[in-house]
C-alpha cells in the first residue's frame, strides 16, 4: 500500500501543474517570462546590503587619447589614480587603477566601501606620464594621451 502511494505521487503532482496551466514540457525561462515578464530587468545583486547598486563607468576614445568618465558616489577627493605593470602580460600592458574609499553614514564607523576601476592599456599607445585627473561631484574623470598624436587627413 505504502509502495503505490509514492508511485503515484508524480501523477498527483501533474495534475497540479496541469490546474495552473503549465505545461510539464515547458522551459523554465518561458514560464519565467510568463509569470514575471520579460520586459523587467534581473536582480544585479540580491544579497547587496547597502552601497550603490551599480558602479558607472564609460571609457572611449578620441583622436587625442583615451577618456574615463567614473562614477564614484560617496568618495571625497581622496582618490588613487596608478599605473602598473600586469603581472598575467609582463610588459605588453599597463594597468591603470583607480581606487577610492566611499562612507555612506558618517556615524557608522565601519560603513566604507572600496570603489575600484582597472583598465589594461597597451604602454606602446600611451603616455602615462601626462595622465590628467579631476574630480567633481562624485565623478571622476581620466584622460590617458596617445604618445603619438595622428596627423589630421586634409
Amino acid at each position: 500500500m505504502a509502495l503505490s502511494k509514492v508511485l503515484t505521487r508524480p501523477m498527483r503532482l501533474s495534475g497540479l501543474i496541469s490546474r495552473l496551466g503549465i505545461s510539464p514540457l515547458q522551459s523554465i525561462r518561458s514560464f519565467h517570462e510568463d509569470m514575471v515578464g520579460s520586459d523587467e530587468k534581473p536582480i544585479e545583486n540580491p544579497f547587496q546590503i547597502s552601497g550603490p547598486k551599480t558602479t558607472h563607468s564609460v571609457t572611449k576614445d578620441d583622436e587625442f587619447g583615451h577618456h574615463v568618465r567614473y562614477d564614484m558616489p560617496g568618495v571625497d577627493r581622496k582618490v588613487r589614480v596608478m599605473v602598473g605593470k600586469d603581472p598575467r602580460f609582463g610588459d605588453q600592458l599597463d594597468l591603470l587603477i583607480i581606487s577610492g574609499w566611499s562612507v555612506y553614514d558618517i556615524r557608522e564607523k565601519n560603513d566604507e566601501h572600496l570603489m575600484q576601476l582597472i583598465l589594461s592599456l597597451p604602454p606602446a599607445d600611451y603616455n602615462f606620464d601626462h595622465i590628467k585627473a579631476k574630480m567633481k561631484d562624485g565623478v571622476l574623470r581620466v584622460f590617458v594621451p596617445f604618445k603619438v598624436i595622428p596627423a589630421a587627413s586634409d
